[in-house]
């Protein structure tokens, strides 16, 4: 199943089955929540479409990697509640987990981060793009090896 723009976790969960129907994957890697987290919704809610996702994703022992986001400025317990949907989520599916697929770019100094950045400030540019990619790389290479 491939993202579409402005993709939730409920829209994932619904679409979940007939992808997986259709494109028959030997592994799946997870990434959805961070339009849900721009939308303000409860972490709690997100977390039971994640798991709908995960557990459809993963039937038959087909490997998973999810890719957790963290979430954006707003209140520290529901920023924490976001944080904790992906451990929990990872080791109830037995799946390789990414705790923060921004985490490059958010080690870099707030005012040095424009070009890792779009003009919107907030989706990465293709050098941004390139540190994610060498922190996703390994992880995905771990996933590849337990489909094979």
């Amino acid at each position: 199943m491939r993202g579409c723009r402005g993709d939730t976790t409920y829209g994932g969960r619904v679409r979940i089955e007939v992808s997986m129907r259709r494109h028959r994957p030997d592994a799946v890697m997870v990434e959805l929540g961070g339009n849900d987290m721009l939308r303000r919704w409860q972490p709690a809610d997100a977390e039971a479409n994640l798991d709908a996702i995960m557990q459809t994703a993963g039937s038959g022992g087909r490997p998973l990697l999810l890719v957790g986001i963290h979430a954006p400025a707003g209140q520290p317990e529901w920023r924490r509640a976001w944080s904790q949907i992906w451990p929990r989520l990872a080791e109830r599916h037995g799946a390789l987990l990414l705790q923060d697929l921004y985490a490059p770019l958010a080690q870099v100094p707030a005012p040095d981060r424009a070009p890792l950045l779009l003009r919107d400030g907030v989706h990465p540019s293709a050098q941004g793009v390139s540190l994610i990619v060498q922190h996703l790389g390994p992880v995905a290479a771990q996933l590849v090896e337990r489909a094979a």
